[in-house]
């Protein structure tokens, strides 16, 4: 649901198919037809195939798609399952060598062969982006977990945060976002959504200040970035080497 005080006009977007920009293009672009609208594509049929399930322990583990998010691959009798941080386990189906996919949401995961044919990664699949996740242990979770816990009960923003943020707003505003120091999966929706990112940014206007909030549950910093002509909330996550694994914000 979206409502522009000036013209007077609402609109409301039934969806039943999720896209890397939901229906929120479809809305804006019926408020002002100028907002560019993004290109999806269509939904692909797949088809179970017959696997020997024994390979299905190749798969088992755990895979970091962001700081703060793991899927987790279990087996269980002939059944493969997957799991992200804070979602219900799903089965998951073959539909070719080392290639799944999910009937519970439009979803597949395929996963990279490593030594003696152990996964050392896999990719998710979801919402038109390809997120890579490599192999990670039960003690890098634990420790990652620690330390998300200790900056969420200390309130204390990620190391360079809010220059990355300025710097992704300025780089939003000049439709040249400097892919190299995001995560793969922000690169991706990045490029899939820049033209309407574009254009709320510098319908915004020039920044006036940033004022650091707080540490949402899920580890994201939280700022409020004051602008030439509105105020806007920001959510910013940092990987461990510094680049940008997830970037949201909502006008306030």
């Amino acid at each position: 649901m979206g409502y522009d005080p000036k013209s007077r006009v609402g609109v409301v977007v039934p969806s039943n198919i999720a896209s890397a920009a939901d229906p929120d293009d479809i809305g804006r672009h019926l408020i002002d037809s100028g907002y560019p609208l993004q290109k999806v594509q269509p939904l692909r049929e797949h088809t179970e195939v017959s696997v020997n399930t024994k390979v299905f322990d190749n798969y088992v583990g755990s895979y970091q798609l962001s700081p703060n998010v793991v899927l987790v691959i279990s087996h269980e009798g002939d059944q493969l399952f997957g799991q992200l941080t804070g979602r219900p386990k799903v089965p998951m189906f073959p539909e070719g060598e080392g290639k799944f996919f999910l009937r519970a949401v439009d979803a597949q995961v395929a996963f990279t062969a490593g030594p003696q044919g152990k996964a050392r990664q896999a990719t998710l699949h979801q919402n038109g982006l390809d997120m890579p996740a490599k192999r990670v242990e039960e003690a890098e979770i634990a420790a990652a977990a620690a330390a998300l816990a200790k900056r969420v009960k200390d309130q204390t923003a990620a190391l360079g945060s809010e220059a990355a943020l300025r710097r992704n707003i300025e780089d939003l505003r000049l439709g040249q976002p400097k892919y190299e120091l995001m995560g793969a999966g922000l690169a991706e929706i990045t490029r899939q959504q820049l033209p309407q990112l574009k254009a709320l940014v510098v319908q915004l206007g020039a920044v006036v200040s940033v004022t650091f909030k707080g540490v949402g549950p899920g580890g994201a910093d939280i700022y409020n970035v004051k602008s030439e002509n509105g105020s806007t909330e920001w959510r910013i996550i940092l990987e461990a080497d510094g680049k940008v694994a997830s970037l949201g914000f909502r006008p306030i």
